[in-house]
C-alpha cells in the first residue's frame, strides 16, 4: 500500500528513490520479512552443502530483486490508479480506499 500510495501521489519515476532508500527500511522494519528469510535459509541451506556462501547470496539476491520488482509493481499500479482518480473527490477516496485496505491487513494480522 505505500508503494502504490506514493505511485498514486507523485507518479512512478519520483516513486523510484523511494523503493530504494525506503524499501530498504521497509524490509528491515517487516516482521514479514524475517519469516520469509529464516523459512527460505531453512528449506534451501543444508549443513552439509559445500558452498553456503553461495547459496545464501543467491537466496538474498533472488529475494531483494522480488521485493524490488513487487515494489516497483505496486508503485505503478499507484500511478495507473491516480489517472482514473485525478479529481479532488475521487482522490478522497483513494485515500479511504488505501486507508481501509491497511486497516484491514492490520485487524488480520492481529486476528491471524
Amino acid at each position: 500500500v505505500f508503494f502504490a500510495a506514493n505511485g498514486a501521489y507523485f507518479g512512478f519515476k519520483a516513486t523510484i528513490p523511494a523503493t530504494l532508500w525506503d524499501g530498504i527500511i521497509l524490509l528491515v522494519l517487516n516482521p514479514k520479512a524475517y519469516v520469509i528469510i529464516a523459512l527460505m535459509f531453512t528449506q534451501f541451506l543444508t549443513s552439509g552443502t559445500d558452498n553456503q556462501t553461495g547459496t545464501v547470496l543467491f537466496i538474498t539476491t533472488v529475494f531483494t530483486l522480488n521485493n524490488l520488482i513487487a515494489f516497483s509493481l505496486w508503485a505503478l499500479l499507484g500511478d495507473r490508479i491516480a489517472k482514473v482518480f485525478h479529481s479532488p473527490h475521487s482522490a478522497r477516496t483513494l485515500n479511504r480506499a488505501f486507508g481501509a485496505i491497511l486497516a484491514a491487513v492490520a485487524l488480520w494480522m492481529l486476528i491471524a
